[in-house]
């Protein structure tokens, strides 16, 4: 607008100005040839430096557009990194790669404070050139100062700053421009990240936020892995801590077994002063209680967990021991059940006790002479509910006989172990004696360490 009412003007004094100064008609066409060329030319003139600002403007939006475009691959391939990597080192090593290589920038590095002594401890670097870059404490040098002080430091031409020896080090290396920011951690400057460009006056607005955004998102890597590492160690020191007070109730459980061990070895002594049958058979059966709790404490300190018992272990290994006491012939087929069954030991000595009652009086009683026959041992699982039962196919007890209502000391045992567990006993009398009890599991804590060996192996 500016320039067409200039032209406007020109055509109107210009025409009245010729026809003034010209001497002649002749001179009058002269002197309006010469007018229009000289036109012709500031309009051209003027039209070319039209263009050229455009073009300039043109050219430094390309060039500002290529900054960003290799500022984001940076960014982009940088979150990428942080997914992928979960170690510190190979983490900022790979910052500075891809700086160097998606940003086109002649110098990357990351640094940290040298602890208490001050300085700076190089972590990771890439460049175009051979040397290292320069770490000076002091004389203003940005990595130094950003750690220091938890700001961006933004250097537009590294030839206009002040000389100092990390400047020239830098002009040596090709680097024009320089950008360091901290990365934060927990509200402070874990580490410095710098990035070098060969081009002056790099780090404008944009590309100064793109190179703090690419420095908070390290920091959110970094605190992820902090925080990774702490849980890593409490699992470790938890995983510890339970292994010892898994070695110390084995110890325990090992002792207690020694312990009972000790009472068994007392009563046999003491069986060896009684003269009197009965007194000794009364003696002998205190003993089998005995080892029937023993022996729960012996499996629980051969098992890879201390708090659960293999109940099939545990019942097998009681039974073939009455078995070879009380039938060394054989004559009596024991049948255990093959389920994996795992109690805790609050519900596994009184399970125990009460398995070795009733196998020890049906061995004892069911099958006298040379009767032969067969003993089987149940438990499964029903929900949150246990059964657990004995039978034998001896020759049942006396028709006379109450088993609920008996003062013999063995039912009596299996009575009150019935109550203790929670259940009431119901008994069989066709084809010889059954026993089944039903009653409620208690919960019991899972396995509390990883790979450990299962409660119940596979063999035995």
């Amino acid at each position: 607008m500016i320039y067409a009412a200039l032209a406007a003007l020109w055509i109107v004094f210009s025409d009245a100005a010729v026809e003034m100064l010209a001497g002649g008609p002749a001179m009058l066409s002269r002197m309006q040839t010469w007018k229009g060329w000289f036109f012709v030319v500031c309009t051209a003139l003027l039209l070319a430096g039209l263009l050229w600002r455009e073009y300039g403007r043109l050219m430094a939006h390309q060039r500002e557009l290529e900054r960003l475009t290799r500022l984001y691959a940076v960014l982009s391939q940088v979150n990428q990194a942080i997914v992928r990597e979960k170690d510190r080192e190979r983490l900022f090593q790979g910052i500075c790669r891809i700086a160097v290589e998606f940003g086109a920038f002649r110098l990357a590095f990351v640094a940290e404070a040298a602890g208490e002594s001050g300085g700076l401890r190089l972590l990771a670097w890439a460049g175009t050139g051979a040397a290292a870059p320069p770490l000076a404490p002091g004389d203003g040098c940005p990595a130094a100062e950003v750690v220091a002080s938890g700001e961006p430091w933004i250097i537009r031409d590294l030839r206009l700053a002040s000389s100092a020896p990390w400047i020239d080090a830098a002009l040596a290396q090709g680097c024009r421009s320089l950008a360091a920011v901290p990365v934060m951690v927990r509200d402070s400057a874990a580490v410095a990240i710098a990035f070098c460009s060969g081009e002056p006056d790099f780090f404008r607005e944009q590309e100064a936020s793109l190179v703090r955004e690419i420095a908070l998102d390290v920091g959110f890597a970094l605190e992820a892995m902090e925080r990774r590492e702490l849980h890593v160690r409490a699992e470790e020191a938890l995983r510890a801590s339970l292994r010892q007070k898994d070695i110390l109730l084995r110890e325990v459980h090992h002792r207690v077994k020694n312990n009972l061990q000790l009472v068994q070895s007392l009563l046999n002594l003491q069986g060896l002063r009684y003269e009197n049958a009965t007194d000794r058979t009364m003696l002998s059966e205190s003993l089998e209680r005995v080892q029937t709790m023993g022996r729960a404490h012996d499996v629980l300190s051969r098992s890879g967990d201390v708090t659960r018992v293999c109940l099939r272990t545990y019942i097998r290994e009681l039974a073939q021991a009455l078995s070879r006491r009380h039938d060394p012939e054989g004559r009596v087929r024991l049948e255990i059940f093959q389920d994996d069954a795992v109690l805790g030991l609050d519900q596994a000595v009184p399970c125990g006790l009460l398995a070795g009652e009733l196998i020890a009086n049906a061995l004892r009683h069911a099958f006298p002479g040379d009767r032969s026959g067969t003993l089987r041992v149940d438990f499964r699982r029903e929900g949150d509910r246990a059964v657990f039962g004995v039978r034998d196919d001896g020759v049942g007890l006396p028709a006379r006989l109450d088993p609920e209502q008996s003062d013999s000391l063995g039912l009596v045992l299996v009575q009150a172990l019935s109550e203790q567990l929670g259940g009431r006993p119901r008994w069989d009398r066709e084809r010889g004696t059954g026993f089944e009890l039903v009653f409620d599991l208690t919960p019991i804590e899972p396995a509390r360490l990883a790979g450990a060996p299962a409660a119940c192996p596979s063999s035995f």
